[in-house]
């Protein structure tokens, strides 16, 4: 599986996983339901730099927010469980894919309620590595 993420993506995963233990199409279904709803043992943890960053940040009166695609109730699950170590404070959440069905430009929006030029945010995009 970890295989399958890092030379296919995430939406691979799950189809190629099936393929290969012969389950039922049926337990898409399930599956998709379990990411949304699931609850993981542990809490996700912050890289450091990331730590370190939004810290800085947070000192310095800066607004973090947090643009993710995707199922919003699956990318609140998963933002759920994460470390923040009280990071979260601030943080405001947008979702790309409700913001573009609404024909809605994310950076300019964020910026206009954040109140802040677009040209003075730094946007940074998650990039999946290897591990």
């Amino acid at each position: 599986m970890k295989k399958i993420l890092m030379e296919k993506g995430e939406d691979a995963v799950f189809d190629e996983t099936r393929k290969h233990f012969s389950f039922k199409e049926d337990y898409t279904e399930n599956f998709e339901r379990l990411q949304v709803n699931g609850h993981l043992p542990l809490k996700l943890l912050l890289f450091n730099e990331i730590k370190l960053l939004f810290a800085s940040l947070i000192e310095q009166g800066k607004t973090i927010a947090v643009l993710t695609a995707g199922n919003p109730a699956l990318q609140l699950n998963k933002l759920k469980h994460m470390d923040w170590q009280g990071l979260d404070k601030g943080i405001r959440v947008y979702f790309s894919d409700e913001l573009l069905f609404r024909n809605i430009d994310p950076i300019p929006y964020i910026a206009s309620e954040n109140g802040v030029n677009p040209k003075d945010i730094l946007y940074l995009k998650e990039k999946l590595t290897k591990l």
